[in-house]
């Protein structure tokens, strides 16, 4: 049988497998109308595949393999060499029953890389079909996560076959590459949390991926986890999912959950179902049901009705902890297994750390053996002293109240993650449909939705909590800091109420109250909630412990703020070592602390040091991902900013912008917030270097991005704003300066209050401005209000105030005030030094206004030692 004729077949035959068998012969007769040799091959070729997936009792199974094999190998000749957009495809690498994925190489020279590209299948033509794979597409650019195979392009084929290409990954599935590599039991788990972290992710961005199995799951030959294929994933919106109540024929029936084979309602719980027979997979080297050759009737039968073995029973070592996880996982009803994702990896991570695992009933006598594998010598060395002083009887007593309690809490945080679910699909349920439609619906709108929700959770304080923080939070990414900040707060009290002082969700919420003030402008206030957050999580957690590295990753932050960039310091080199030791120098986390490191000591001046640290980061990132990730972009940019900084260096920068540009470009997208950040700052780095032609329409391009992203209204635009006007005052366009420089004042103002430092920065740019215009009393006033509201947030010290102090020195060397002008420069100068070093650009640029003021004071050997100091 010839390609053409195969083509022909593979067409009608994958129409029909789109739809459910009982509606095949009306479709046929209308596909197959005046060609009776065509009906009859797929006919024939139908009902060895209704054999194969065990619609009838006796396979055939040879007879299938043979024609499914010609028609497979027809398919392959015919797509190997295709161009699709830049791409040349290569050969087959995998299909499934909406798509066919195959190899490609990038075919237009600009540089070498292979991709997968994933073509919907012939015959698969229908808007629902089309629309699946949208929905593909959507979801999978919406995904921007280390372990997510990543997007980069997508389209329709000449011939009008939709298409996606995607990171390739080389990889084996979990299962198979535990099995080769003979990976050992907790190396297992470890893998499998990274499973559940990119799953975890997904589902806070309401995404259901619903086909998780290992052959989704690749694992490559250096051991990263990508999880790849949501071609059945479900976007968790209404003007997006599709038939969710039907049963859907794509699904993998070994891997279903109860729900799926019944047709109801997929939720993140189906996810935490598949997830619990990937990981029983793993742990037993099969699954529970199926085997034996047993029909899909039978398969299902046993997934709605049969009681799953435990593992152990075949692996008899996996007796206990593993064995409670996985049945709870895999419990038939949604409501008896975790409420999440997150809350079956946190279990396999007590289990891992030899603490009680909520799947099994806290019993003393389990808690007990769970104490003493963790600390052998420290519960020998005290246990006679125990049983001697308080007797068995009384320990048993608070170990049976402690074990309530903790089943309490898992049965609370259980409903607390229900109702959240809940909450979160409720606000795209409006209250009349004819009135208020999904697509209609604006974010204020959803945001009021959101605390009328809330309030509504009066009896689940909990719950209600986490409600009210989330509602915040998206207030505050709105630019409403005010509004959000009133919710964060009540979710606060409503933690303390609950948890008391020291638990873990008020140490969390704690520091998202402190992010709030600090963009209120409540500077001490900020420091005060981040140092609680820091202490609750020392207290609980242990000192070395990851989370309380980042606590304070945000008071070291808070710290450049306060003008204290030595105790900044100190708090990131802390948090940098705790995350070295507890989570090894290869992590991202670790890059990520080295980044932060790196900051402060450019901050401050130690440029070499800073530079150390910046590679060291980057070369972590591109280890644990690639060359082509948003951390490695991020790296890169910090690196950038660094040499843009050293005059004889300045040349290298440019290269390192361009590039992380172009990572940026390819994973976000040209009108991503990320693009516009990475344009903002090679706008900076051309007008440093007098390259205004290029720096002024990079400018312009950045706030049309974050005008079009937030709104005319959104405090970042009057950052984009301010720092247009920074790039046509540099350029000498003073009056379009100028006026931009007034509005975004203006609008910093009406979002965050007059005394945020926000505020100051923008009085200082107008007052530089009005300084080369002459308009100096003017510009004087505006300064005195920047040095009022930063010595209000960071003191009289502060490396802040001492800016625009030394601009009112160079506004008296203008009026010929050369004592008044001296004073202030020198205490400037005296404040900058104090904090970061005599070689940072910030002090050399005071040493030249002091250079500058004593020419115009005829001194020519001060003016010249401070000329040394100024280019040094």
């Amino acid at each position: 049988m010839n390609a053409e004729r195969w083509r022909r077949i593979d067409q009608v035959v994958d129409a029909a497998l789109a739809t459910e068998p009982s509606s095949w012969p009306a479709l046929l007769d209308r596909l197959c109308q005046g060609d009776p040799e065509l009906r009859s091959d797929v006919d024939r070729l139908l009902a060895q595949l209704e054999h194969v997936n065990g619609f009838l009792e006796s396979p055939p199974a040879a007879v299938a393999a043979a024609l499914i094999g010609e028609k497979e190998a027809a398919e392959a000749g015919r797509q190997q060499g295709r161009r699709i957009g830049a791409f040349e495809i290569i050969r087959e690498i995998g299909r499934g029953g909406m798509a066919r994925v195959f190899l490609a190489r990038r075919a237009d020279g600009q540089f070498e890389q292979h991709v997968a590209v994933k073509l919907l299948r012939p015959g698969l033509d229908s808007d629902a079909d089309h629309e699946r794979f949208r929905v593909e597409r959507q979801i999978l650019a919406s995904l921007d996560h280390p372990h997510v195979a990543r997007l980069f392009d997508g389209g329709v084929t000449d011939e009008g076959q939709p298409y996606l290409v995607l990171e390739h990954v080389d990889g084996r599935p979990i299962n198979a590459y535990c099995d080769a590599e003979s990976v050992d039991l907790r190396h297992r788990l470890e893998l499998f949390l990274t499973v559940c972290d990119a799953t975890q992710y997904a589902h806070q961005r309401l995404i259901v991926h619903r086909d998780l199995k290992p052959s989704n799951i690749l694992v490559t030959a250096d051991g990263r986890v990508k999880l790849l294929d949501f071609g059945l994933a479900k976007l968790l919106e209404p003007d997006v999912a599709l038939a969710t109540r039907t049963r859907q024929p794509w699904m993998t029936p070994e891997y279903a959950a109860p729900e799926q084979v019944l047709g109801e309602p997929v939720t993140t719980l189906t996810d935490v179902y598949q997830l619990g027979m990937v990981l029983y997979q793993l742990l037993a080297g099969r699954l529970p049901f199926g085997g034996n050759g047993d029909s899909l009737h039978r398969l299902e039968a046993a997934v709605l009705h049969d009681e799953p073995p435990p593992p152990s029973g075949f692996v008899a070592s996996l007796r206990g902890d593993l064995d409670a996880i996985v049945l709870k996982a895999i419990s038939k009803e949604p409501g008896q297994r975790y409420a999440s994702v997150d809350e079956l990896a946190q279990d396999i991570r007590r289990h891992l750390s030899s603490h009680p695992v909520h799947a099994r009933r806290a019993s003393f006598g389990y808690r007990a053996r769970r104490l003493v594998r963790r600390r052998r010598m420290e519960t020998l060395a005290v246990a006679s002293i125990t049983l001697t002083l308080i007797g068995a009887a009384a320990f048993s007593t608070v170990q049976a109240r402690r074990a309530i309690a903790e089943r309490d809490r898992a049965e609370a945080e259980s409903h607390e993650s229900e109702a959240v679910t809940s909450y979160l699909l409720s606000l795209f349920e409006a209250s009349d449909p004819d009135k208020a439609t999904a697509e209609s619906l604006t974010a204020r709108d959803l945001l009021q939705r959101g605390v009328a929700r809330g309030e509504a959770l009066r009896a689940q304080p909990a719950a209600q909590a986490r409600v009210f923080e989330a509602t915040g939070l998206v207030y505050q990414r709105l630019g409403k800091y005010a509004e959000g900040q009133v919710l964060l707060e009540r979710a606060l009290e409503l933690r303390r109420s609950e948890e008391g002082a020291d638990g873990p969700a008020v140490a969390a919420t704690l520091l998202h109250v402190s992010d709030g003030l600090l963009r209120l402008g409540r500077i001490a206030d900020a420091d005060s909630a981040a140092r609680e957050a820091v202490s609750i999580r020392e207290r609980t957690l242990g000192r070395d412990h990851p989370e309380v590295a980042g606590a304070l990753q945000q008071l070291a932050n808070i710290s450049v703020y306060l003008g204290d960039l030595r105790a900044s310091e100190a708090q990131l080199w802390r948090a940098l070592e705790i995350r070295r030791r507890a989570l090894g120098p290869l992590d991202s986390l670790t890059a990520a602390s080295h980044l932060a490191y790196g900051s402060i000591l450019r901050r401050r001046g130690r440029i070499a040091d800073a530079e150390r640290e910046f590679r060291h980061s980057l070369s972590i990132f591109e280890q644990v991902h690639g060359q082509d990730h948003p951390q490695v972009a991020q790296a890169t940019i910090h690196l950038a900013y660094l040499l843009a900084d050293i005059p004889a260096r300045a040349a290298e920068a440019e290269p390192l912008y361009h590039r992380a540009l172009e990572i940026r470009r390819r994973v976000h997208g040209e009108r991503s917030l990320w693009v516009a950040s990475t344009l903002s700052d090679l706008s900076a780095y051309f007008s440093l270097r007098g390259e205004h032609g290029r720096a002024v329409p990079m400018a312009r391009q950045y706030v049309d991005i974050i005008r079009r992203a937030y709104g005319p209204e959104h405090s970042s635009m009057a950052y984009a704003t301010g720092q247009l006007a920074t790039k046509l005052h540099a350029a000498g366009e003073l009056d379009e300066a100028e006026r931009l420089f007034r509005e975004a004042l203006a609008l910093e103002r009406r979002a965050r209050g007059d005394h945020h430092g926000n505020v100051a920065g923008h009085e200082y740019n107008l007052a530089a401005l009005l300084v080369d215009q002459g308009r100096l009393a003017e510009a004087d006033t505006l300064l005195l209000d920047a040095i009022r509201i930063n010595d209000r947030a960071g003191g009289p010290n502060s490396p802040a105030s001492a800016i625009p102090l030394a601009l009112r020195g160079v506004i008296r060397t203008h009026t010929g005030d050369f004592s008044a002008a001296d004073s202030f420069l020198r205490q400037a100068a005296r404040v900058l030094e104090d904090q970061t070093t005599p070689d940072n650009p910030r002090v050399r640029e005071v040493y030249g206004w002091l250079a500058d003021l004593h020419d115009a004071w005829s001194r020519p050997a001060d003016a010249a030692r401070y000329r040394a100091m100024a280019t040094r």
